[in-house]
């Protein structure tokens, strides 16, 4: 996987789900700030990031979106569909290797790895950047998609993938946001 051939999407990331009281999404916190992490990686990397919002949920979480709104080839798209694929207005073009992060992992995004995988894209979902309102739901879908052939990753084994060598110009960008990552984890 090549940073130049690959697109982040992000699903479903909108207040009416994340932050559900009813409905707590599972390890939310850890999953808003790793998308966050890949957000700053694409931008780093200059890769197009989509993201999905499904009909009336409301906008993407504000500190999702403004990063995304610092990259120039940011999209974003509102579907009724539960893949991102069947949307109506989502391209026609878009590059071979897909990261998907969001929620919730059974529902939009197993079904959205899926219809990608069987459209011939290498799709990677990034394990520790989405989740589910509850664990038992998120750990089934992650284990349908390795069963179903797709790539299951965490945000830092997908940043280095993307990054490829330490000589590398975006090297000390990555380094930092990694090191971030690394110590929210403490």
């Amino acid at each position: 996987m090549e940073s130049e051939d690959t697109v982040l999407i992000i699903i479903d990331m909108q207040d009416k789900l994340i932050n559900n009281q009813k409905f707590p999404i599972y390890e939310r916190d850890k999953t808003v700030a790793n998308i966050m992490t890949l957000v700053k990686a694409a931008n780093i990397f200059k890769m197009p990031i989509f993201v999905m919002n499904q009909i009336n949920l409301g906008d993407t979480i504000p500190e999702i979106q403004k990063l995304v709104d610092e990259n120039p080839k940011a999209q974003s798209f509102t579907k009724s569909s539960f893949s991102c694929l069947r949307a109506d207005e989502f391209v026609d073009e878009m590059p071979e290797n897909v990261i998907l992060c969001g929620i919730e992992t059974h529902i939009c995004i197993i079904q959205s790895a899926i219809d990608l995988f069987e459209d011939d894209f290498y799709v990677q979902i990034v394990r520790d950047a989405t989740s589910s309102h509850s664990k038992e739901n998120f750990e089934s879908a992650i284990e349908r998609a390795n069963r179903d052939g797709i790539a299951i990753t965490t945000t830092e084994m997908l940043i280095y993938e993307l990054l490829q060598d330490a000589k590398s110009d975006e090297f000390k960008d990555i380094l930092k946001i990694v090191k971030d990552m690394r110590e929210l984890d403490e």
